[in-house]
């Protein structure tokens, strides 16, 4: 059996030595040969202590769980569509007689199977966020048509005193660009802190 590196330093306090050692593994003796690597930890979970699968001829018989899930290292040049289609005419009628001919095979990227859940979280939050734009843009509009309601009466005195239109609109314009870059530079900071977030949530 194999350990994880978490069990290599807190029990054996990462002596070399440890590997041939014989243990006891559910009722059963069992040699550790060899220690996973750091990086396998998160992928393990709970799982720390690896023993080969054994199934007895009846189990082999009855794969109708498909519970199955393997993580295993390409050999370099060698793409998940041929191995997906290797594995799948090993499986179908050679290793498991005729009940492999109802089974398939994905083959899936580790880092796309981690993150998947990850993802759609971030999907749903960025809807999320979307509709609170959409509502924030809705209410800040109504506001500026508030706001120029309001100052009528100042714009027809300015008007009533030599202001011509252009000048008018480009005081309402200078003001909503103010409004603008100050907002779009408050939602810069927060995008960067949103995706730094996202970030975390996706390794």
């Amino acid at each position: 059996m194999m350990i994880s590196d978490r069990v290599w330093r807190s029990r054996y306090q990462g002596r070399t030595a440890v590997v041939g050692n014989e243990v006891v593994f559910d009722g059963r003796p069992a040699t550790i040969v060899g220690v996973m690597p750091p990086a396998i930890d998160d992928l393990l979970g709970d799982y720390e202590w690896l023993a080969p699968l054994a199934l007895a001829p009846a189990q082999a018989d009855n794969f109708g769980a498909r519970y199955l899930q393997v993580v295993g290292r390409l050999r370099e040049g060698v793409t998940g569509v041929v191995a997906q289609q290797a594995l799948q005419s090993i499986i179908q009628g050679r290793a498991l007689g005729e009940a492999g001919s109802a089974l398939g095979v994905s083959v899936i990227r580790l880092d796309d199977q981690r993150t998947s859940v990850a993802r759609d979280l971030v999907l749903v939050l960025f809807a999320g966020v979307m509709l609170l734009v959409a509502i924030a843009c809705a209410n800040v509009g109504s506001m500026l048509l508030a706001q120029s309601l309001d100052r009528h009466g100042e714009f027809s005195l300015r008007a009533a005193l030599g202001a011509d239109r252009g000048r008018l609109m480009r005081q309402m314009m200078s003001e909503t660009l103010l409004l603008t870059v100050a907002s779009g530079a408050l939602g810069l900071v927060v995008a960067q802190w949103y995706r730094r977030l996202a970030g975390c949530a996706l390794q």
